[in-house]
C-alpha cells in the first residue's frame, strides 16, 4: 500500500477557535473534536468551556477533563457546581455532573460543599451524582458521608430517588474496606425482605473484590436459568487456566461440583468457602492474617495495581458474610434469581482467590521478551496493562515475539490473549496487521471489536489505503463500526469513503455511517448531506446547518432546512420534558389512594425493622404457676403436661 500524505481537515486551532463560536451547535462539535484527540496542548482551551452557557457543552467538557485528571479544572468545576446549587431545582442535573467530575478528579476541598448540599437539598436528583463522587474521592470524611447517607436509606433503597440506594452501594465499594461489606449485606438483606429486589447489589460486591468479568461472564452464561453449572465452572476454569481439584483437594472439588450438577445455590455457597479457606490458608499459613482489617491506607487504595492481599482479603470477607446466619433472606423473599446470583457471587470469590497471583510474581517470570509476549498473548484473564508497554520498552519491533502476535491477532479465536496482541500492534502501528484487524470488527465481542478500532485509528491513513483498495471484499456487515474509524481518522478522504459506502446497495445505511460526514466536517461534505437530505429530511437536516455554520457557506434551500430544524428540535424538547416530569412524579399529585399504600408499606417496614433489631426484653417480674393449674398458653391442658413438662 502507497499511503498518500494525508492532511486533516481542521487543526487544532481552527477547533479551538470554533468552541468560542456564537452558535452552541457549533461550540459542541468542535470541543467534542478536541475531546477525541484528547491532546494536553487543547486542555486550557477545553477548561474556558466549564463555564459555557449551555450545560450540556459543560457536563461533556467537564467529565472529560476529569476523566484524563486535568487538575486545574477542579476549582473551575467547583464554582459551577455552587452556582448549580443555588439554581435548583432548574440546575440539579449540572450540579450532579459538577460533583462526579470533581470526584474522579479526587478533589477534596469539594466535600464541605457536599456536605451541605446532603443536608440542604437531601431529596434532590443530584445526590445521585454526589454519593457517586463520595466513592471517588477516597478521604475518610467521604466515606462517613456514605454511611450515614446509606443508614438513612434502610427502611426506602431510594429514598424517593430513583436508584440512589444502588449509587451508594456502588461509591462504598469503591474504598475496599472489608469492614463495609457486612454492612452492604446487611442492607441487601434488609431491602429484600421488604420486597425490593435488588441483584445489583450482589453484582456490585463482585466486581470489588477484582478487575475482571467472572460474575459477569457467570451470571450471562447462566441468565436463562437452564444452564449446566458445571460446565460453567469449568468454562471458567479453562480461560483462567487453573484447576480447582488439583487447588482443593479431590474431596472438596467433589463436593462442589456436585452441588453445581444439582444446582444447589446453599451447597454451592458452603463450599465455595470451604474452598477459598483451603487456599487462602495455603497461600497466607493462616487465615489470620487477612482479617486485620487495617492494613491498607487511602492512598495505596488508589494504586493503579492493587494489593492481591487486599484482594484475596476482600474475596474472604464476602465469602464469610455470604454463609452468616445474619445475613438470611426470608423464605418469601428468596426468589430464584437472587437465591442463583448469590451462588454465583460466591463461585466469583472462589474463582478470583484461586486465579489471583502476585503482581511481583508475575513480573518475575516475565523477564525476557519472549516470556513476556507468551504471557501477554496467552488467554489469561488478567495481565496488567503496563506489561504491554513493558514490552514496547524491550524493543518489541520485529522477529519471533512479532509472529506470535500477529498469529494471535490471524486466528479466529476470541480471548484476552488476542486483545492484547490487537492493542500491541496498534501501539506498533504494524500496517501488515490491517487486514486481519478489520476481520476483527466482525467479533460478537465488545471489547475485542472496541481494541481492533483502536488499533485502526492508531494505524492512521495506510487504513483509508486498505479501505479504498479492499473496499469490495470488505465484509458488509462490519461498516457500522468501520465508521467509527473513518469517523476518527479526520481526513476528507474518510468522509469520501464512507459516502461511497452509504451508496453501496449492499451495505446498510447505518447512522454511525452518516455520522462521518459531519464528524469529518469537510466544506466537501456538505454537498453529500444534501443528497441525502432529499431522502431523509429529518436525519441529515441538523448535520447539514452545522457544516454550514461551520464553513459560513449558504444556498437558496438553507433557510427552509433551518425552520425544518427549528420544528423537530421543538416536538424533541417537549418530549423530554414530559419525560422528565415523569420520571421525577411532577405530572400528577398523590391521591388518597397512593397515601394509604403509603402508610401500609410504612407500616410493613416498621414491623421487618423490628424483627430485624429486635427491642432488648424489659425486665419482668416472675410469676410462679402451679404445676396442677391450667397452663397460661391457653391449651386447656394442666401445666405440668403441657409448657411445664
Amino acid at each position: 500500500m502507497n499511503s498518500t500524505i494525508e492532511q486533516p481537515v481542521f487543526t487544532q486551532e481552527q477547533y479551538i477557535n470554533l468552541t468560542r463560536h456564537a452558535k452552541q451547535s457549533v461550540r459542541k462539535w468542535a470541543s467534542e473534536r478536541l475531546m477525541e484527540q484528547a491532546e494536553n496542548s487543547a486542555m486550557a482551551a477545553l477548561s474556558d468551556l466549564i463555564d459555557d452557557p449551555v450545560d450540556e457543552i459543560a457536563i461533556r467538557v467537564m467529565y472529560f477533563l476529569a476523566e484524563k485528571q486535568y487538575q486545574p479544572a477542579a476549582p473551575r468545576i467547583l464554582e459551577r457546581f455552587q452556582q448549580a446549587a443555588a439554581n435548583l431545582p432548574a440546575k440539579s442535573i449540572l450540579a450532579s455532573w459538577c460533583a462526579q467530575a470533581l470526584g474522579k478528579l479526587n478533589y477534596a476541598p469539594a466535600l464541605p460543599e457536599f456536605a451541605k448540599y446532603l443536608s440542604q437539598h437531601p431529596d434532590d436528583v443530584a445526590v445521585l451524582g454526589i454519593s457517586s463522587a463520595l466513592g471517588d474521592i477516597h478521604q475518610a470524611e467521604a466515606r462517613q458521608q456514605l454511611l450515614d447517607l446509606l443508614k438513612t436509606l434502610e427502611t426506602s433503597k431510594d429514598g424517593g430517588i430513583p436508584y440512589l440506594g444502588d449509587v451508594v452501594v456502588d461509591a462504598l465499594l469503591k474504598f475496599r474496606q472489608p469492614e463495609d461489606i457486612p454492612q452492604i449485606l446487611r442492607q441487601h438483606q434488609i431491602w429484600q425482605n421488604l420486597g425490593k429486589k435488588n441483584p445489583r447489589t450482589l453484582a456490585a460486591l463482585a466486581l470489588t473484590t477484582g478487575d475482571n468479568n467472572i460474575y459477569h461472564r457467570l451470571d450471562t452464561t447462566l441468565a436463562k436459568g437452564e444452564g449446566d453449572w458445571f460446565l460453567a465452572v469449568q468454562q471458567e476454569e479453562n480461560l483462567l487456566e487453573i484447576s480447582l481439584t488439583k487447588l482443593l483437594g479431590e474431596e472438596i472439588a467433589d463436593n462442589l461440583h456436585n452441588a453445581l450438577k444439582d444446582r444447589q445455590p446453599a451447597q454451592v455457597i458452603e463450599q465455595s468457602l470451604i474452598g477459598a479457606k483451603k487456599i487462602l490458608s495455603n497461600r497466607y499459613g493462616s487465615l489470620d492474617v487477612l482479617r486485620d482489617y487495617n492494613t491498607w491506607n487511602m492512598e495505596q487504595l488508589r494504586q493503579k495495581i492493587a494489593p492481591s492481599f487486599l484482594r484475596d482479603q476482600l474475596s474472604l470477607v464476602l465469602l464469610e458474610g455470604l454463609v452468616n446466619p445474619q445475613y438470611k433472606i426470608h423464605q418469601s423473599h428468596q426468589d430464584p434469581i437472587t437465591s442463583k446470583k448469590q451462588a454465583l457471587l460466591a463461585l466469583t470469590g472462589l474463582l478470583e482467590i484461586a486465579a489471583r497471583q502476585d503482581y511481583q510474581a508475575m513480573l518475575a517470570r516475565t523477564a525476557t521478551l519472549s516470556r513476556l509476549i507468551y504471557l501477554l498473548t496467552s488467554p489469561r484473564y488478567y495481565v496488567p496493562v503496563e506489561f504491554e508497554d513493558r514490552a514496547l520498552a524491550m524493543g518489541l519491533s520485529d522477529g519471533p515475539e512479532l509472529d506470535l502476535l500477529l498469529d494471535a491477532v490471524a486466528s479466529d479465536g476470541t480471548t484476552y490473549g488476542e486483545m492484547r496482541a490487537v492493542r500491541l500492534l496498534g501501539k506498533l502501528k504494524h500496517l501488515a496487521a490491517i487486514p486481519d484487524l478489520v476481520k476483527r470488527l466482525e467479533s460478537t465481542a465488545d471489547w475485542m471489536r472496541d481494541a481492533a478500532i483502536q488499533a485502526l485509528v492508531q494505524m492512521g491513513s495506510p487504513v483509508l489505503d486498505y479501505i479504498e483498495e479492499f473496499m469490495p471484499e470488505i465484509n458488509p456487515e462490519v461498516w457500522a463500526r468501520l465508521a467509527e474509524v473513518l469517523a476518527r481518522l479526520p481526513y476528507e478522504r474518510s468522509a469520501k469513503l464512507a459516502y461511497q459506502a452509504w451508496l453501496n446497495p449492499n451495505i446498510l445505511q447505518s447512522d454511525s455511517l452518516f455520522m462521518v460526514q459531519e464528524r469529518i466536517g469537510s466544506q466537501e461534505a456538505i454537498a453529500r448531506l444534501w443528497e441525502i437530505y432529499q431522502d431523509n429530511p429529518q436525519l441529515a437536516g441538523p448535520s447539514l446547518e452545522l457544516l454550514c455554520d461551520i464553513h459560513e457557506y449558504d444556498f437558496p434551500e438553507l433557510a427552509e432546512v433551518r425552520e425544518a430544524n427549528r420544528q423537530d428540535e421543538e416536538e424533541l424538547t417537549a418530549y423530554q420534558q414530559d419525560m422528565w416530569q415523569q420520571l421525577t412524579g411532577k405530572t400528577k399529585a398523590k391521591t388518597n389512594n397512593d397515601k394509604e399504600i403509603e402508610e401500609e408499606n410504612a407500616q410493613e417496614i416498621a414491623k421487618y425493622l423490628q424483627e430485624d433489631n429486635p427491642p432488648k426484653p424489659k425486665p419482668v417480674k416472675s410469676v410462679k404457676i402451679a404445676r396442677n393449674g391450667p397452663c397460661p398458653c391457653g391449651s386447656g391442658k394442666k401445666y405440668k403436661k403441657c409448657c411445664g413438662k
